[in-house]
């Protein structure tokens, strides 16, 4: 508990943090009460930082100097910002359904043709621009004719300021289902090479202003939306102030009009004249649009336009087939696809091959498919089985979707979307995802429009500075086909490569015979190491003997260390006292590995990741 400070200030003993909490409540109307202290205190601590303010004593004096610029700092800083591309999908997939074909018909009967959509709580601009994105789509197709404007506002200038600059990291549009991004983003280049700006064909449809929900005004200028977005706001509002807002949002929409507030936010039993009609989703009593099938779609030149087919509606149940080979990730995905989040896992393969075998016996309306996988990878099943005619592929895979090589060839040859394999760590978040994008790619199929920024966004993976990096890989004798495998994919400048054989050192010269003739490389027998070990080299030793030797030499390096297989208690302390070294293990039906190694594991994935995974780990240390 934060202790009750005393500033100078002529008012005597004054808690700080109660009343920074108290001005930023009155100015944005958020409630900042006992509840929130800590969150109050956290950020309030790194704009101290920022200040280089040791205490809150002299914050405050600070504070009562510069209140009119602080008063703006201080509503940026404590007004929630947690937001992202498409959030709460849910909603956008209720106004392909059901709102937009209820809409149409009411917006081609006025002069301009023209919906228009109020997004009231818009922080950084991201669910602007993704009902930008998602009503060029839906209209191209249901309403070629009608257009639409969207008005988005918050109450805190500085994230209207990055809204209307448009500009995002490129991880954040990594998220945006292919089908629905088009061709709407730029790539940054040289300084900016990791972001992307909105271009003009949606950025020109949203119009940016700072706004208070607790003062409307006239602001608003008599305009009347068709829909008002206000999602994850009214969580940091009192109840009467909800229901004043929600009052002037009723003042504000169509008599046949949608208000969407966030999935865990309610307007019930505030006695307002709305009854609901989606999730979260309310329309003026009395005033429910009749349910309305989806429009005919009219071409902008009737004469010579073609008219773009309605994309028939999703089954209450997507039926999922998915193809990887570890364990563990099929275990996660039937997590994530639950019956009651609209999905059933029908089937599950290693393999292409065995891919191939279930979808010839069974029917399902997408597959999730890996990329490296024995006997067959997903890019090799992609060019051997993709054709119009086979249900969507969505991949989910350990791949960076910015590696240029795989990637973006999984996309060329047919894959609907990309998403990278998902942990327990992040579960949930990927989770959302991965829905999202199943569900685009069974409405929507593949859209060529954003491989162009696809591919300008991958980056071709390069390892500098090789002499002083090291990948080790430990090995059992029955792991040898595994392991020629893993060896064929290094490919380019390497680190030097250490195969580490545990509990066979009378099979060492023979396996370091039958190395170069499995995996096309060459190999050296290291009986004595005395130095580092060349770059672009292999070599194979004995673990008990060459381990700790390479550890001392190779001291504060990058190194990755790869493990096939299970490892001994003794060998598993021992990698794990190897500081800073990325750590794979393979992943097994049935892990036994010893739990002092467990919690220094950076990842357990297929050893058929191991190639790619450790060459993208030295790819991104310089």
């Amino acid at each position: 508990m934060s202790a009750v400070r005393k500033p100078q200030t002529g008012a005597g003993t004054v808690d700080v943090i109660d009343e920074v909490g108290k001005i930023v409540s009155k100015i944005a109307g958020i409630q900042l009460g006992e509840r929130q202290r800590s969150m109050v205190e956290t950020r309030l601590r790194k704009r101290m930082l920022r200040l280089q303010v040791d205490d809150l004593d002299d914050y405050w004096q600070y504070f009562q100097m510069h209140q009119a610029e602080e008063v703006d700092v201080l509503v940026s800083i404590l007004t929630t910002h947690h937001t992202y591309f498409f959030r709460e999908f849910a909603h956008f997939e209720y106004l392909e359904a059901k709102a937009l074909p209820a809409l149409i018909s009411h917006a081609r009967s006025r002069p301009d043709k023209t919906l228009r959509v109020w997004s009231a709580a818009c922080s950084t601009g991201q669910e602007a621009y993704s009902l930008a994105m998602f009503l060029q789509v839906q209209l191209a197709r249901l309403a070629p004719d009608v257009k639409f404007k969207i008005f988005a506002t918050d109450v805190d200038a500085e994230s209207v300021r990055v809204a209307k600059n448009g500009v995002y990291n490129q991880k954040e549009i990594a998220e945006v289902p292919l089908s629905l991004l088009g061709n709407h983003w730029a790539k940054g280049t040289g300084d900016i090479a990791n972001f992307v700006k909105a271009r003009s064909s949606i950025k020109a449809t949203c119009r940016f202003e700072t706004f208070n929900l607790l003062n409307f005004g006239s602001a608003l200028k008599g305009e009347i939306f068709d829909i008002i977005f206000c999602r994850n706001v009214f969580i940091y509002f009192k109840s009467e102030q909800i229901k004043a807002i929600s009052e002037n949002f009723i003042r504000c929409l169509q008599p046949y009009g949608y208000l969407i507030t966030g999935i865990s936010e309610t307007l019930k039993g505030m006695d307002l004249p709305l009854e609901t009609d989606g999730p979260s989703v309310y329309v003026v009593k009395g005033k429910k649009p009749a349910a309305a099938k989806a429009p005919l779609p009219t071409p902008r030149n009737p004469a010579s336009a073609v008219a773009k087919p309605v994309a028939a509606p999703s089954p209450a149940v997507l039926r999922v087939l998915c193809v990887d080979d570890s364990p563990s990730i099929l275990t996660l995905m039937k997590q994530v696809l639950s019956p009651q989040d609209g999905f059933q896992v029908v089937g599950t393969a290693g393999n292409g091959v065995e891919a191939k075998q279930f979808l010839q016996a069974n029917k399902v309306d997408v597959v999730t498919l890996d990329i490296h996988m024995p006997v067959e990878t997903g890019i090799e099943y992609l060019q051997k089985n993709f054709s119009a005619h086979h249900p969507p592929v969505v991949m989910i895979s350990s791949v960076s979707r910015d590696n240029a090589d795989l990637a973006f060839k999984a996309l060329s040859l047919g894959a609907a979307d990309y998403i990278e394999k998902p942990a327990l760590t992040n579960l949930k978040e990927r989770g959302d995802e991965i829905r999202m994008k199943l569900r685009c790619a069974h409405r929507n199929g593949r859209s060529e429009a954003p491989l162009a920024l696809a591919k300008s966004l991958a980056k071709a993976q390069t390892i500098t500075g090789v002499a002083d990096k090291i990948r080790l890989v430990l090995v059992n004798f029955s792991d040898a086909k595994k392991l020629a495998s893993f060896l064929k994919e290094l490919d380019g400048a390497q680190p030097a490569t250490v195969v580490l054989m545990q509990g066979a050192k009378d099979a060492l010269a023979e396996m370091a015979k039958a190395l170069p003739v499995i995996s096309g490389k060459p190999y050296q027998h290291l009986e004595a190491i005395d130095a580092k070990l060349n770059a672009n080299a292999f070599y194979i030793a004995d673990f008990a003997t060459a381990f700790s030797k390479l550890r001392s030499l190779y001291a504060g390096c990058p190194t990755a260390i790869a493990v096939f297989g299970e490892l001994s208690n003794q060998a598993a302390t021992q990698v794990s006292e190897w500081r800073g070294a990325q750590i794979l293990l393979e992943d097994l039906a049935k892990d036994h590995t010893p739990k002092v190694l467990l919690a220094k594991v950076t990842d357990i994935v297929p050893a058929t990741s191991f190639g790619y995974m450790t060459s993208e780990f030295f790819g991104r240390l310089k």
